[in-house]
């Protein structure tokens, strides 16, 4: 719709699609206890659910680069949009009422809404520092695709923005494929080295 809506327009449809957001990055991930039994399986498929997350993470920059570089932004954000379809079918297809009622809650489970997971994170305390510190460092990683960009175009590459964010995506899922293995170490721990770690890597960068 840029350069042939008006921008308000333009911005409500990117606050419509961004409010998609919170299901794609999280709330898919949310229904593997419903899907899986309890015990090594379920462990192993949230390693996959964590795994292909971000492979696609890796491939993603690439395609819609090359896309973007062999033709113009238009097909590049084709190449997203129906991988987005795609997604969604694949979504769809997945055997919700098939699931296994013992694999998750119970089927009389209390219904939680907004002001109940609200009131969660203000009670538990671990879980109100690592969602406030986990929000907190995605402003930085969800900064790095425009500035991956900017940067890009300020070394005289505007084409590469990119690969940065390939090289990211690939840490990610490096990350994915061990950090769940370390079980050794607590939580809480892991989690604060972790974003220490993301921080100096884009300092770096």
């Amino acid at each position: 719709l840029l350069g042939r809506a008006p921008v308000p327009v333009v911005l409500a449809v990117a606050v419509l699609g961004g409010s998609c957001g919170p299901v794609v990055t999280g709330g898919l991930s949310s229904l593997v206890a419903g899907l899986v039994p309890e015990g090594p399986r379920r462990d192993r498929a949230y390693g996959w659910d964590a795994s292909t997350y971000n492979a696609a993470a890796v491939t993603a920059p690439a395609v819609v680069s090359l896309a973007g570089a062999a033709f113009s932004a238009g097909p590049a954000m084709g190449v997203l949009a129906l991988s987005a379809v795609l997604a969604a079918a694949l979504a769809a297809s997945l055997p919700y009422a098939d699931a296994d009622p013992g694999a998750g809650s119970p089927p009389e489970r209390p219904r939680a809404g907004l002001g109940a997971g609200l009131a969660a994170l203000w009670r538990v305390r671990e879980l109100r520092a690592i969602t406030s510190a986990t929000t907190l460092a995605f402003v930085g990683v969800g900064a790095l695709t425009t500035t991956s960009v900017l940067l890009a175009r300020g070394l005289g590459s505007p084409g590469a923005g990119g690969v940065l964010m390939t090289a990211f995506a690939l840490g990610a899922l490096a990350g994915s494929l061990t950090l769940g293995r370390m079980t050794s170490v607590a939580p809480a721990r892991l989690a604060r080295w972790a974003m220490a770690g993301t921080g100096a890597a884009l300092a770096a960068a």
